[in-house]
């Protein structure tokens, strides 16, 4: 929902973080805000009897997997591939489970004095380098740097919840040739843009003057718990899909390509980690002293960490398309169900 939006004369001028919130509130340059708890539940979507009858529903059909592998019966494909997604959202729903849902509109916070007295003595997070770490990114970093069309204005938290209205561009008498020809792309990139944002081609940074955060942005943290945290359910969301191998496939081929696919989809959250790790390290370095050694490394790093996602993207795509081509023949035992399960209410 964009957090808190700060607004100066009746304009939004940036998202705050809690570091920025705190900075303004100390020096009393903002009034506190008087949103309460239930104020903001109450802009949430969702509601306990509804996060309750998805938990049952997925507790059902993990289960009735258990209870399958216990029988000695084979799951297919699919299934196993559902019941990772099963154990992800199952996690999501844990740490999730007090976060507003499809919350549109920012709490909007006035400015008192200057934008000038809005200085930052805290020093911001590393440097930008998510931002530019997939070929995507980079495209769309200097695309939206150069073409002002290509920006995000249909976000919900800019235009519309914060009710702007000069934007030049939109008039069609402003449109120059060059913004016409790439109306194809803005469009490519509307339709691709969930997907762009889960591979950090918007970054994971917020700049000081943004007035929307990314879909999937994460405040930094302290600890450093977070990235292991992400590292454990990815690769265990990976590893789920080895559970697969216990089904008799119809060809070889199949079962080679799922237990490729499925290692590198356990494998590349820990590589994405540790390359990240040492792109920290390597920007340590390089403001203590700057060297062609260390810029080669970054190069490396980033390419890496780009060949890193293609790879996973692949292995992904091609692990649903052997799902559900394993429908079309499934293995013997497959369509052998539990007696047991039809005796017991559920959804």
């Amino acid at each position: 929902m964009g957090g808190f939006l700060l607004y100066d004369k009746g304009y939004p001028t940036a998202v705050l973080d809690y570091r920025r919130l705190e900075h303004l509130l100390r020096n009393r340059l903002i009034d506190p805000p008087t949103v309460t708890e239930a104020e903001l539940e109450d802009r949430s979507k969702g509601n306990a009897i509804s996060k309750s009858i998805v938990v049952l529903q997925t507790s059902w059909f993990v289960l009735q997997c258990c209870a399958r592998w216990n029988k000695n019966l084979p799951v297919s494909e699919l299934e196993a591939m559902t019941l990772a997604f099963a154990v992800l959202n199952g996690v999501t729903y844990a740490v999730w489970w007090h976060k507003p849902q499809g919350v549109g509109v920012p709490i909007c916070l006035h400015l008192k004095g200057s934008v000038e007295e809005l200085d930052d003595p805290v020093p911001h997070a590393p440097s930008m380098r998510s931002q530019t770490t997939t070929i995507a990114g980079i495209v769309n970093l200097a695309l939206e740097r150069h073409i002002p069309l290509l920006r995000d204005e249909q976000d919900p938290v800019t235009m519309k919840s914060c009710r702007m209205e000069h934007c030049a561009y939109r008039n069609p008498d402003n449109l120059n040739a060059s913004q016409l020809i790439l109306l194809p792309i803005r469009l490519v990139k509307f339709i691709l843009r969930p997907v762009l944002k889960m591979l950090h081609a918007e970054g994971n940074q917020v700049h000081d003057s943004a007035v929307r955060i990314p879909m999937f942005y994460a405040s930094p943290t302290e600890t450093g718990w977070g990235g292991l945290v992400s590292v454990l359910v990815g690769s265990t969301y990976g590893a789920l899909h080895l559970l697969a191998l216990m089904t008799n496939f119809t060809s070889n081929v199949q079962s080679v390509l799922w237990l490729v696919c499925s290692t590198i989809m356990t494998a590349t959250p820990i590589a994405v980690f540790v390359n990240i790790k040492l792109g920290d390290i390597i920007d340590e370095m390089e403001e203590a002293s700057p060297s062609r050694r260390l810029r080669v490394a970054k190069f490396f790093l980033k390419l890496e960490y780009t060949l890193l996602v293609l790879f996973y993207a692949a292995a992904r795509f091609l692990i649903m398309a052997l799902a559900f081509w394993g429908i079309k023949r499934p293995p013997p035992g497959v369509l052998i169900d539990l007696t047991w399960t039809s005796y017991i209410p559920h959804l």
